[in-house]
């Protein structure tokens, strides 16, 4: 299985609110639908970070710090062959050029993307979400 693990930061300039809405209600589902052609690609999840905290010289304590990023988005492929034909998608280059209208693209690594191994060290099925 491959696990693509994704983070941006939000628009500046642009209330929060009006940036989540357009990535949700607007960007996502594009996402989606060129996922759900795609018969390897297995999962697609958004994170919102909420309550970003940090811990220091591994001190028990923390404390409430800016987010290097808003959100973190999770893709899961069958193969690298799924991941590619996602990227090769001709409608990537609409999602590509949709990312000003919620995130902030004027920074250097205004968006970064990973390619990562998964280790699950616990994972309990419930409401019907099976192991990712």
């Amino acid at each position: 299985m491959i696990k693509i693990v994704s983070t941006f930061r939000l628009r500046p300039g642009q209330s929060e609110a009006d940036s989540d809405a357009h990535y949700l209600e607007h960007h996502v589902p594009m996402v989606r639908e060129i996922l759900e052609e795609i018969p390897g690609a297995l999962g697609y999840v958004q994170n919102r970070v909420v309550h970003p905290v940090a811990y220091d010289h591994n001190r028990p304590e923390g404390r409430k710090v800016e987010p290097l990023f808003d959100w973190l988005v999770e893709l899961w492929f069958e193969s690298r062959d799924a991941r590619q034909q996602m990227a090769a998608h001709p409608m990537m280059q609409q999602v590509m050029a949709d990312h000003p209208n919620f995130m902030h693209t004027e920074t250097e690594r205004c968006m970064e993307y990973y390619v990562v191994d998964e280790h699950v060290a616990l994972w309990r099925p419930q409401n019907g979400r099976t192991a990712p």
